[in-house]
């Protein structure tokens, strides 16, 4: 994952699910007859919805898909056209021919009479039939509403009397006579549909009945779209209490804003392809600012299908850490969808994902036994797609905290972002919780109000205005805030909160926790399966956690909860093959911070990988790839490289041999003075790479080169650097070529910054620590300038110094047996992070 980040930042958009739109070659076809409703009048729009509903309950598969706005169009060659759903462009009539035989009847119905759409919606779900403004010879007429009803209230009543004992009660639909899209599901679930107006007394009476007509917790798709948490806190503060967020509150009733989403008749009945988790990186605290940048479409269900898809494809995107706000019916009601999303972010490393407000509908219930059910509910969908993240809108003020506390209850929820709210950070049930900082709908007020924030605090939730800001204005934004903030996804960002007041809030205790067993399973894994890490404790740590990482990549990690008196955690599939090295980790508080870390369990993933290319066939298959072809797309780069492996690059101008991509210095850019460095670079051509030659100046010096040598097949080439010092300029000049003859040459210049090393004591093994039983003295050796160092053992510090010698001693005896981390980092005058070393070194049972 790092080596493909990297190469992400240097070549382009991100966007493998955006191109997989070839079948795949073993894929069975699934003919699906695809119909452009964009131009089409209501009555054929409705008649089309209601046949798609029908359709796709039905069938093994579902074979109707309909054209509401060009998203749709570009949701399936994203989605479906790569994994195995032909599509057979028809008109309308000629769908309502091919699917004729699975039409029962008609429903008459008049478009200019009130709840006529609505009712007639309603049973075509139920007969199996077509709503019809005429009487058409061919087809037997099951109801007729023409005439039927003079208001909305009459039309109401007879859907409660006759319609509502015969429907699905587990949701409900209030939508406008002109909103179509919706209506497939509708008719695929026979969900009962109204159109009863809150704005008009006489039909705000009417929902409350609707509601408590239907079981608690009753699930209400609405039509209309809610706007910002301020804009809900005025309808909220009515007296007079009839709007659909106020109504839905109070009874109880799990609303789904912005519901008018088309197709979910086909969505839901298509399963994810992709496993639903997320890589959270482990928490690393540095001496600067935080903040988290969240795209919130306000929980509307509709931001997933238009505008986030439109700012997904931004090309800042995948480039600089963003949250995402996804509504948890999603995995119901749109798997294939959300797959998509996870499959990016997983390709990039930079999203992550949080549970759309307020978890299991848009607002908690005001009755407290009620919104215990609501939390359980919020964790359960939390756990469906991973969305352990939960954003609230934040209601009145007196009622904020016990719904916050609330929905915290469960062990599933890691944090709580609070829209809308001026909350400062703090802790409710044991997590983190943190209001709306910033409200980011302007680069230059961004700017401004970040700035501002961070004299107050140092944690800043910038939650963004999805339509009006995109990815590349929010990066724009992270430039000019610089290097005194760090830019974190949600996740690690609560992570790092989270620590922070821990420290800065719990009194030292009594640290008794201690980890006296781990066990996984299943024995021997598959790319595809998860792993269930449990681990035994005699007492309530802090912070109990699995820490894991693949094939050398950066550490992520994951909670370990409490459930059924055991602590468990489990790693998300690897989907390839490779070295998973995982351990738990415990936290506790005594005078200092207190860490003890598992042994290291190092796990052999085996997967297949027919074309070589470094991954494995399943994600291929997740991506719509070739796993027979390691260059899907025939431009050089092998599709593990490639950030785009279905859309052959364009080559630079004039560019005739290898092109020469994402030059950098190893293990870390710009290079650090004093201590081993290589230059790499991923080096391709179509024809194939014949040979990589670098040289390397230094401050005027020549300082050798030669051939560069490939790492394995990654078409990633390496050479180890001479002993560099601090404060010269490095030049790098790398020429390439391919097996026709023709070369290229590229130019890298770099400064060299100051560099440290851990001297003593010495570890010949980083595999194997030694063990200390006795007091030791950690020495740090320093390559040019530096303003301070800091110690730090188990991601604490423990000492900062501002003159050498960089020494501290370390009392082993104060730690429990385990293996600890031993870091030391130096920084320049302006407080950045200039270079850093670790060791690890173990520790044994105290002696009596």
């Amino acid at each position: 994952m790092k080596k493909i980040v990297l190469l992400l930042l240097l070549l382009g958009s991100v966007r493998p699910a955006a191109a997989a739109a070839e079948a795949a070659e073993d894929a069975p076809a699934k003919p699906v007859v695809v119909v452009d409703l964009i131009d089409a009048d209501a009555a054929t729009r409705l008649a089309l919805v209601c046949l798609q509903g029908i359709v796709n309950r039905g069938a093994k598969s579902p074979e109707l898909y309909c054209v509401h706005t060009p998203e749709d169009r570009a949701w399936f060659r994203r989605v479906y056209a790569g994994r195995g759903f032909v599509a057979e462009e028809q008109t309308p009539a000629a769908a309502l021919a091919r699917f004729a035989d699975r039409v029962k009847g008609e429903i008459l119905y008049d478009p200019a009479q009130p709840g006529s759409i609505n009712l007639a919606t309603t049973l075509a779900g139920l007969e199996d039939a077509l709503p019809s403004t005429t009487h058409d010879e061919a087809r037997r007429t099951l109801e007729d509403l023409r005439g039927k009803f003079k208001s909305h209230t009459e039309a109401f009543r007879w859907a409660m009397e006759k319609l509502l004992p015969r429907c699905s009660r587990e949701k409900v639909a209030l939508l406008a006579d002109t909103q179509m899209a919706l209506r497939d599901y509708m008719v695929a679930e026979k969900l009962l549909v109204v159109g009863l107006d809150p704005e008009v007394p006489a039909e705000a009476e009417r929902l409350p009945e609707l509601f408590r007509g239907c079981p608690a917790g009753v699930q209400l798709f609405w039509g209309e779209r809610v706007g910002p948490p301020a804009e809900t806190r005025k309808l909220l503060a009515d007296p007079n209490g009839r709007s659909v967020p106020a109504l839905s509150r109070a009874e109880n009733v799990r609303l789904i804003p912005g519901a008018n989403v088309g197709n979910l008749s086909f969505h839901a009945r298509v399963p994810a392809y992709m496993p639903l988790r997320q890589l959270k990186r482990l928490a690393q605290h540095n001496p600067v600012k935080y903040v988290t940048f969240l795209f919130s479409g306000d929980g509307n269900l509709d931001f997933a299908f238009g505008r986030m898809r439109a700012l997904w494809d931004d090309d800042a995107r995948g480039h600089l850490p963003l949250g995402w706000e996804l509504h948890p019916a999603l995995s119901e009601l749109a798997p294939a969808i959300l797959s998509a999303y996870y499959a990016d972010a997983w390709w990039a490393g930079a999203d992550q994902f949080v549970q759309a407000p307020t978890g299991a509908g848009y607002l908690p219930p005001t009755d407290p036994k009620a919104l215990s059910t609501f939390a359980a509910e919020t964790a359960k969908a939390a756990r469906a797609a991973d969305l352990t993240l939960l954003s609230a809108v934040a209601p009145e003020a007196p009622d904020a905290a016990k719904h916050w506390a609330a929905l915290l209850q469960s062990p599933v929820p890691s944090g709580l972002l609070a829209l809308g709210a001026a909350a400062p950070p703090a802790r409710a049930a044991g997590r983190p919780l943190i209001g709306e900082t910033v409200r980011v709908a302007d680069v230059e007020k961004a700017v401004q109000a970040i700035t501002e924030a961070a004299a107050r605090q140092k944690f800043i939730l910038a939650v963004v205005d999805a339509a009006r800001m995109t990815p590349t204005q929010v990066a724009e934004v992270a430039t000019r805030l610089g290097r005194d903030y760090l830019i974190a996804p949600p996740h690690l960002f609560m992570d790092l909160l989270a620590e922070h007041l821990v420290l800065e809030n719990t009194e030292p205790r009594l640290a008794t926790a201690k980890l006296t067993g781990v066990t996984y399973s299943p024995a021997k894994p598959g790319p595809e399966d998860p792993i269930v890490v449990k681990a035994k404790v005699t007492d309530t740590p802090l912070d109990l956690r699995v820490v894991y990482s693949i094939n050398g990549s950066p550490e992520f990690t994951e909670p370990m909860l409490l459930e059924g008196g055991e602590y468990r955690a489990t790693i998300p599939p690897l989907l390839r093959g490779g070295s998973l090295k995982f351990r738990v980790r415990l936290a506790d508080l005594m005078l200092v911070p207190r860490t003890q870390h598992s042994d290291a369990c190092v796990l052999t993933i085996k997967a297949a990988d027919t074309d070589d290319d470094t991954l494995s066939d399943v994600q291929e298959r997740i991506w719509g790839l070739d796993p027979k072809r390691a260059d899907s797309d025939g431009d050089g780069l092998n599709d593990a490289n490639d950030p785009a492996p279905l859309a052959p690059l364009t080559r630079p101008e004039g560019l005739v041999g290898p092109m020469i991509a994402a030059i950098a210095t190893t293990p870390r850019t710009p290079p650090a003075a004093g201590k081993p460095m290589a230059v790499q670079a991923l080096v391709f051509d179509p024809a194939g790479v014949e040979s990589v030659s670098v040289k390397v100046t230094a401050a005027g010096r020549d300082l050798g080169g030669g051939a560069m040598k490939e790492v394995g097949q990654s078409q990633v080439y390496r050479y180890p650097l001479p002993t560099l010092i601090a404060g010269q300029e490095l030049t790098l000049t790398l020429t390439a070529r391919n097996k026709d003859g023709k070369t290229s040459e590229e130019t890298l210049q770099l400064p060299v910054t100051a560099g440290v090393r851990i001297t003593k004591p010495t570890v010949a093994d980083p595999e194997r620590p030694p063990i200390v039983t006795a007091r030791t003295a950690i020495e740090a050796t320093v390559s040019g300038k530096v303003a301070w160092a800091r110690f730090l053992i188990n991601g604490h510090e423990v000492a900062k110094l501002t003159e050498e010698p960089f020494r501290y001693v370390w009392d082993p005896l104060n730690y429990a047996p385990n293996t600890h981390e031993i870091a030391v980092e130096v920084y320049n005058e302006k407080d950045e992070l200039i270079d850093g070393d670790i060791i690890f070194l173990r520790t044994t049972k105290k002696r009596r």
